[in-house]
């Protein structure tokens, strides 16, 4: 057994992305046992596939470190970004494309009138 699995993400179906920041994930123990407490917070589908160290479960089982994290994530993510879906992006395009034409319109009738 080689410790793999099949599962994979379609990144056609994220749509948005957040994320934390703390001075404190400069220590890979304490960003692994953040991981570790967002997991039990959040349950996501998929999880990192890194290997955790023992410092880092022992650090996600003290109380000082969980109350740390949990309140962090509960004060909401650093920063955001919302991804459009493929379907959104060309008719984002699809609407640009129309708005430039409009304009290309206008500025042909000025020079006509100039002429």
């Amino acid at each position: 057994m080689t410790g793999t699995s099949a599962a994979s993400l379609n990144p056609d179906l994220v749509t948005r992305l957040e994320w934390w920041l703390s001075e404190k994930f400069e220590d890979r123990d304490y960003l692994q046992a953040a991981e570790l407490i967002a997991f039990d917070k959040f349950e996501p589908t998929l999880r990192s596939r890194g290997r955790i160290t023992s410092e880092a479960e022992a650090l996600a089982e003290t109380t000082e470190v969980v109350e740390e994290i949990e309140s962090l994530l509960e004060a909401g993510p650093t920063g955001t970004v919302d991804v459009p879906t493929l379907s959104d992006a060309l008719s984002r395009i699809e609407r640009l494309e129309g708005r430039i034409d409009q304009l290309e319109q206008k500025l042909e009738a000025i020079r006509d009138e100039r002429s």
